[in-house]
Parts: C-alpha cells; structure tokens; sequence
C-alpha cells in the first residue's frame, strides 16, 4: 500500500494527475479490503454460513494503481461507467471498461446503434463496429443508398472492407446496377474501382 501511495504522489508532483484524481486513487485504495488475519493457531469458532447480500462492485475497489491509471488514459471515469451501465452495459470486467473506452463505446453511441434497428447488442459485437467503423452515421449513409433491411453481419462485411455509401453510389453511375454484398465487397477487394471502371472503358477494353 505504501508503493502505491509513493507512485500516486509521484504522478502528482509530475503532473500526470491533478489533486483531485490523487484523493480518488488514495481514497480508492484505502477502500481495498485488507489482507486476511494469519492464523494463530488458535481454535476458532466458526459461525454458520450464510449467504451475504450482494452489494454493487464499486470499480475503483479491487483494481491496481497501473488499471487505475490505464481506465483513466481511456476516459473511463465514474460517469462513464454510470452512463454505459444505463445504456445496458452491465457487469463489466476491467478488460471491457478500458476497450470500451478505447473504442469509443459511450452511452449515445450505444442507444444510437439499438434506435438504428439493431437491437441489443452484445459487447463484442459494439466492439467490431466501432473498430471497423460501423456507426450510426455510417448505417444511415448505407441505408439512403439503397442498401436497407442488412444485417449486423452485413454492415460488419462492408465496414471491414470499406464500401461506403460514396463507393456504392459511384459503382451505379459507372453503370454497374444494384450490386448485392457480396460483389461489393469482392469489387473493392480486388480494387476495383469507379475510377477503373472508366480507365478500362476509355481504353475499349
């Protein structure tokens, strides 16, 4: 406990945190639960086991000086975790607090993306879709080109390969209809693009 009380006034009088962030970070690890008592070698009565209430977890309670620091880099605050918790994302582990941070995963996004018809998704799944950006603002551009009633899956397949509202409008005008996904995605792996299209026109291939 000592070491860490050294680290946090240390990343104070470099700067890294501000007065109050050091008071949360002490007042968190004052918070830890302390050590079992060693055994005295003493008989103890045992008192009969009875299940304990189940009380929130408090974040800050049980997480090193080093995650503490790594939730903060990613903007995980209390509120933070207040917010996604109300937006559906509940019991979350450590790992999933600060990739969800990370990534951008906040509580507008996370309504935003159900209101887009997709209904509740799980963490990994809000994930993908951030990584490969597919967001509100993507899902509505690919529905007013024409591409509606797709699937996660789907939407996850374009994004990864990047097939965009633009990239689907331009294939049309080069007079390649209504494509499905799958040639979408194939064009643009293969780089084929608008702009080849008309090179190869030009050239009377």
């Amino acid at each position: 406990m000592d070491e860490e009380r050294v680290k946090i006034m240390q990343m104070l009088a470099d700067g890294t945190i501000t007065a109050d962030e050091a008071d949360l970070l002490l007042e968190a690890f004052e918070e830890a639960p302390a050590e079992p008592a060693a055994a005295t070698g003493q008989t103890q009565r045992i008192a009969p086991w009875r299940e304990a209430p189940r009380q929130p977890v408090r974040p800050s309670a049980n997480l090193t000086l080093d995650q503490l620091i790594e939730l903060r880099m990613h903007g995980v605050d209390p509120e933070y975790i207040r917010g996604i918790r109300e937006a559906g994302l509940t019991d979350l582990s450590f790992e999933q607090l600060r990739d969800a941070g990370m990534h951008g995963i906040d509580p507008d996004f996370i309504r935003e993306m159900h209101q887009a018809g997709l209904g509740d998704l799980p963490f990994d799944q809000l994930i993908e879709a951030s990584i490969h950006g597919v967001r509100p603002e993507f899902i509505r551009e690919i529905r007013q080109a024409g591409l509606t009633e797709l699937t996660f899956d789907q939407l996850l397949e374009l994004g990864i390969h990047g097939v965009t509202a633009e990239f689907i409008r331009e294939m049309r005008q080069a007079g390649l209809g209504d494509l499905s996904i799958d040639k979408l995605v194939e064009l643009r792996i293969h780089g084929v693009s608008p702009e080849y299209i008309r090179q190869m026109r030009e050239f009377g291939a």
